[in-house]
């Protein structure tokens, strides 16, 4: 029998105790309205050893606590709308040296005249104000707000902030060694660590991601595990060059975040893995820092705390608050830029704990940080919270151009081989937070063996219902028995009020096929739904281009808005530039269309006037480019003779491209 003891030694009875809090806690909080993140951080502070001493800080909880950081810089990076975060670059660099430079002249001029410390160790508290670590950004990704412009604005800002507070550090250190900051080496050192690092994960990072995922498609773990090798790759080399794990993390985030679209089941499982592991371990393990003895047993240490906390929140948000005049920004936009930019972790401990090894600070200002980081987030888990809730209730209020109607994507499955890809795209053109299932149909023919036939079906199925399993949305099976597979189709797209319809590609025409038509002829004139047919030779996500072919007078077509928006959303998700083939006298109305919708992508126009000129262009593709043909249906006012022939073409040129033929839908049937 185990002997029971304070703080727990039993790695059973700390793990239960661990996964109790982080079960209870954050609901808990969230029933009476305070941020769950809260309740994590408040944990830490009773358990830990200047609380109860229920858990010690060892080197376990050390370095789950540092995965923890170094995952929520990673989740930031993936989670932002990379196409802003390129257009916002600059504002993104002015916002974060306003952030950085604001707060550290007067955390400089508070250390120096309120503090009496020395101008080297005045400057160098003065970079712990200026830094900052968004820990408050799950709040932010909760409410949906990841992908908005202030926010990504904010994740740049917090790659400027955090270097430049790693850049004072290594300054302050050469000058306490040398007495001169005359040492090109460290700017040397510092500069090239810095180029170095973001080529490496940046550039080469993204190419092996690529790689990787176009040959390793069906093993979802293996996918997982290295995705989470690169991260603490990516963090590891940052440490081996001298810069903090947490700037290689962000930039991990940003170089796969093209590879990873937000709906597919590798995000799910990153996320699984962040939210309920990893990041509330960091939560805790942070609280565990405070030390509230310290500022009961001392008045001074107490009033120092005061100050120095005081003016660090106070430069946050005078910085929030003239970026936001300049910028037109609402009251709650510049709440939650400044509850980002108000927390510090990681930065503001290594500097503290370098500038003591220097003995320029002693542990008064190690028990002055702790406050600050664990006071500043809770306080900014407030502000996020609230702020973050008017922001979306703004949004909302703003009149939409357009209601759209209930999404309902089905998949009828005939093939086992491409149940995966046929999903994955499924899963790619479905609107974010749209609860209902992907309905993945199995149409039984045969009468004299549809019990056996069923079984089948229903086991070909379980391998498309695992490779969603971590999808909130589900896959729902349905199971049909019908006269004729093109009849089960459309009987069930009616039932089921399905508004798009993905199936799989076949180039192979049999002689029955000949005389009474293919499975996609016969559905063609029976389904007034959308229709993709799919042939899909990579990954989706390892796309680097959506080329789509259109013909001429698309846009007079009913379906045309349908699947522009679906297209646009596709992209989106794989965070794809888009390159349209239209006819020259459709190309204003395209471009009208796509102005008014809300792509932050690059889009470009190749227009034609003949149809060798068509060909020509379609056939200028790269190996990473998604080819999409808008497919008139057959007596619509965009259908030709030459576009009835366009099917054998692309299995005659296109066997080594992924492709999808888009049907739009039309009234005429409905």
């Amino acid at each position: 029998m185990h002997h029971f003891s304070l703080p727990l030694d039993n790695p059973v009875l700390i793990f239960t105790f661990i996964l109790l809090v982080i079960f209870a806690l954050p609901a808990l909080f969230n029933r009476i309205r305070i941020p769950g993140m809260l309740g994590l951080i408040l944990a830490g502070i009773l358990a830990g050893p200047n609380g109860f001493n229920i858990l010690a800080r060892d080197q376990s909880m050390q370095l789950l606590g540092s995965v923890g950081l170094v995952y929520i810089m990673f989740l930031a990076g993936l989670e932002v709308d990379i196409f802003e975060f390129r257009k916002n670059r600059l504002r993104s660099l002015v916002y974060g040296a306003a952030t950085f430079l604001i707060p550290m002249l007067l955390g400089t001029l508070v250390s120096l005249y309120l503090m009496n410390l020395s101008m080297p160790a005045s400057i160098l508290l003065g970079s712990v104000f200026g830094s900052h670590t968004m820990l408050v950004y799950p709040i932010i990704s909760r409410l949906g707000l990841a992908k908005t412009e202030p926010v990504t604005i904010s994740v740049g800002g917090t790659l400027v902030a955090e270097i430049g507070s790693l850049l004072v550090l290594a300054l302050i250190v050469d000058y306490q060694k040398a007495g001169t900051l005359d040492n090109y080496w460290v700017w040397l050192r510092l500069g090239g660590g810095i180029t170095l690092l973001a080529f490496v994960v940046m550039w080469v990072f993204p190419r092996l991601a690529r790689l990787f995922f176009r040959n390793v498609y069906s093993e979802g773990g293996a996918r997982f595990l290295f995705t989470l090798l690169l991260i603490f790759g990516a963090s590891s080399l940052a440490e081996l060059l001298g810069i903090e794990p947490i700037i290689g993390a962000l930039l991990a985030g940003l170089a796969l975040n093209p590879l990873i679209p937000e709906t597919s089941t590798l995000k799910g499982r990153l996320d699984f893995t962040g939210n309920f592991i990893f990041i509330p371990f960091f939560l805790i393990s942070t609280g565990m820092l405070a030390d509230p003895s310290a500022f009961i047993e001392s008045y001074e240490v107490a009033g120092i705390a005061l100050i120095v906390t005081v003016a660090a929140i106070f430069s946050k948000f005078v910085a929030a608050y003239f970026y936001q005049k300049i910028m037109g920004y609402s009251a709650s936009i510049r709440n939650v830029m400044f509850a980002l930019s108000n927390t510090r972790a990681a930065a503001a401990l290594v500097v503290v704990t370098v500038g003591m090894r220097i003995e320029l600070f002693d542990q008064t200002i190690l028990n002055v940080t702790i406050f600050l980081i664990v006071f500043s987030s809770l306080l900014s888990s407030l502000v996020a919270e609230y702020s973050g809730k008017r922001m979306v209730a703004e949004d909302e209020r703003r009149p939409k151009k357009q209601t759209k109607k209930l999404q309902r994507v089905m998949v009828p499955i005939g093939n086992p081989e491409s149940v995966e890809h046929l999903l994955e795209l499924a899963q790619l053109i479905q609107e974010k937070n749209n609860p209902e299932p992907i309905f993945a149909l199995t149409i039984v023919a045969d009468e004299s063996h549809q019990n056996q036939g069923i079984t089948e079906a229903r086991k070909m199925v379980e391998k498309a219902v695992h490779h969603a399993i971590d999808k909130d949305s589900g896959i729902e099976v349905v199971s049909r028995i019908d006269l004729n597979i093109p009849g089960g189709i459309q009987r069930s797209a009616r039932e089921l009020l399905i508004s798009e319809v993905v199936i799989g590609w076949n180039a192979k025409i049999t002689a029955r096929d000949k005389m009474f038509g293919t499975v996609l002829d016969n559905l063609l004139h029976h389904l007034a739904q959308m229709v993709m047919v799919c042939k899909v030779m990579h990954p989706l996500n390892t796309m680097n281009r959506v080329v789509i072919a259109l013909p001429q007078y698309a846009e007079l077509e009913e379906g045309f808005g349908h699947w522009l928006s679906t297209v646009r959303a596709l992209a989106g998700q794989l965070d794809c530039s888009l390159r349209f083939i239209v006819h020259e006298t459709s190309v204003e109305t395209l471009e009208k269309s796509n102005a008014e919708a809300e792509f932050s992508g690059a889009i470009a126009y190749a227009t034609y006037s003949e149809w060798d000129d068509f060909l020509r262009l379609s056939l200028d593709l790269k190996s990473d480019d998604l080819f999409v043909l808008i497919h008139p249906r057959p007596y619509s006012v965009s259908h030709s003779r030459e576009f009835g022939q366009m099917p054998r073409f692309l299995s005659r040129y296109f066997r080594e491209f992924s492709f999808i033929i888009i049907y739009p839908e039309t009234q005429g049937l409905k």
